[in-house]
């Protein structure tokens, strides 16, 4: 159900997200104009921001892990939903945003 946890859960998480999901794409479009191929830009992107990716997904995803050891049960479900939509994004964004970038039809203007 809705309420003022999940409202932050939600805030917080698309916030990181789109943060990840931007850090990838604005790489990519550079290595795009650079003249490489979608293949070779996608994999390039990966490479150099992969990292950073991770890094702050395990590091959040850790950090709110902390919070489901709380007593208090609202902070204990908020750190818990936190730290599962964390592990959510870095999937989407080491996996599925790159298998998105890889399509022809997105960078065609056919999209």
């Amino acid at each position: 159900s809705l309420n003022v946890n999940t409202s932050l859960i939600a805030n917080i998480a698309i916030g990181i997200a789109v943060n990840n999901c931007i850090h990838y794409v604005v790489h990519f479009r550079r290595n795009l104009h650079t003249g490489l191929s979608i293949s070779d830009s996608t994999r390039e992107s990966l490479k150099n921001v992969g990292g950073p990716i991770l890094a702050t997904s395990v590091v959040l995803t850790l950090a709110f892990l902390v919070f489901g050891f709380s007593s208090f049960v609202p902070i204990s479900h908020f750190g818990l939903l936190s730290a599962f939509i964390m592990g959510a994004d870095l999937i989407a964004n080491i996996f599925l945003l790159p298998c998105l970038m890889l399509s022809e039809r997105l960078w065609s203007g056919r999209a």
